[in-house]
């Protein structure tokens, strides 16, 4: 980000005027003595296509103005006090907040040792739509599945719910890349456990996109028992 400064009787950002836009070198008479009062205008700019749009402080010395030869300058500009910038964002939000995803019946028979997987592969998506934000400004999406009934879960291996019946059998669940997906805390903190980038760039424009995922059975143990096998897992997006 770079600061675009002008001084003069009327900003350019209010309709044009006489101004002049900064740095300047003007050719001042000798005993030329400064106005009472500049107004200065000013905007932020986003100084290339690949920068990071992020809020932080304007502070310090801006501008200054120098003498013809000389090291020392004759006025320094400064903020009277530290100016919090604070770009808004594009956010998103999730258009299906409970998504059911049936695995139908799975013969016994069909399981061929630990780490194997049966039945059918069901597909779902997580959509979401997403916009707004102030111009130039731009978000990466992530996401984090958290297991809800083993909470510190940090497998690949979504746990059976307190109520299933079945024994030696977990859910996996893979990602668009066809990768299985790993569970994490519940948080949307960057860099948190087992999050992975699901959309990049997402501008001020208003779109929409889905997150790809897919449902398995997978054995866990040496034996797989007959029953009930459900899992339950909730998803946290992280906008950075």
């Amino acid at each position: 980000m770079g600061l675009r400064i002008y001084s003069g009787p009327k900003g350019p950002f209010e309709g044009g005027g006489s101004n002049t836009r900064w740095p300047t070198t003007p050719s001042l008479p000798i005993g030329f003595t400064l106005p009472a009062q500049i107004t200065i205008y000013m905007q932020l700019v986003r100084t290339s296509a690949a920068a990071t749009t992020s809020g932080g402080v304007l502070s310090g010395e801006f501008g200054r103005m120098t003498p013809w030869g000389g090291t020392r300058p004759g006025v320094s500009f400064v903020f009277g006090a530290p100016i919090p910038v604070k770009p808004v964002f594009p956010t998103c939000a999730v258009v299906q907040k409970s998504i059911g995803v049936p695995l139908g019946n799975v013969e016994l028979s069909k399981f061929s040792g630990a780490n194997s997987t049966a039945g059918n592969i069901a597909s779902f998506n997580i959509a979401l739509t997403c916009g707004g934000g102030s111009a130039g400004t731009s978000v990466d999406a992530y996401i984090t599945l958290s297991d809800q009934t083993v909470p510190g879960n940090r497998s690949n291996v979504l746990s059976l719910t307190a109520a299933s019946t079945a024994t030696g059998v977990g859910i996996q669940l893979r990602n668009g890349q066809d990768k299985a997906v790993g569970f994490g805390p519940d948080s949307d903190a960057a860099g948190n456990v087992n999050q992975w980038l699901v959309q990049s760039s997402i501008g001020v424009g208003s779109r929409s996109f889905n997150i790809p995922m897919t449902a398995r059975y997978v054995q866990t143990g040496a034996r797989v028992t007959p029953g009930s096998a459900n899992g339950v897992a909730t998803f946290t997006m992280s906008y950075q």
